[in-house]
C-alpha cells in the first residue's frame, strides 16, 4: 500500500501497489466526489493481465465499479469517468492478475468534487 492523500480543492487521491487480488484502501475523501480516475502500472514490465477496479460506496461497506481498467486498455493510460450524483467513499481492487515480466502493478486513482 501507497499514500492517501486530501487535496485542496476537493480532490483525494492514493495509490496503492498489488502483488495479488485484494481490495485497496478506502479513500473518505472531504467532500463527496463524482469525478473520477484510474491508472495501472507495472513494476520492472508489464503485467500478463490484470483488472483493477475503481469503486464507490455511499457507506464505505458495499462497492459498486465506477470504471474497471484492463490490459487491453494498456499500462499507463490513464482513464476518466464521472458519476451522475456523489458518493462518500471509494477505493480500487484488483480482481484478475497475473504477473511476469512485472513484479507487481501500482494502481492510482484519484476522485474530485
Amino acid at each position: 500500500m501507497s499514500n492517501n492523500f486530501a487535496i485542496g480543492g476537493g480532490f483525494s487521491r492514493r495509490s496503492d501497489t498489488f502483488v495479488a487480488l485484494g481490495n485497496g484502501v478506502i479513500i473518505t475523501p472531504i467532500k463527496p466526489v463524482v469525478n473520477f480516475g484510474i491508472q495501472v502500472v507495472g513494476t520492472g514490465g508489464v503485467a500478463t493481465l490484470w483488472t483493477a477496479l475503481l469503486e464507490g460506496s455511499l457507506d464505505g461497506v458495499n462497492f459498486s465499479t465506477i470504471i474497471a481498467h484492463t490490459q487491453a486498455i494498456g499500462q499507463g493510460i490513464t482513464l476518466w469517468g464521472t458519476l451522475p450524483s456523489a458518493i462518500n467513499y471509494f477505493r480500487s481492487r484488483v480482481s484478475v492478475l497475473t504477473l511476469a515480466p512485472a513484479t507487481d502493478i501500482v494502481v492510482y486513482i484519484l476522485g474530485s468534487s
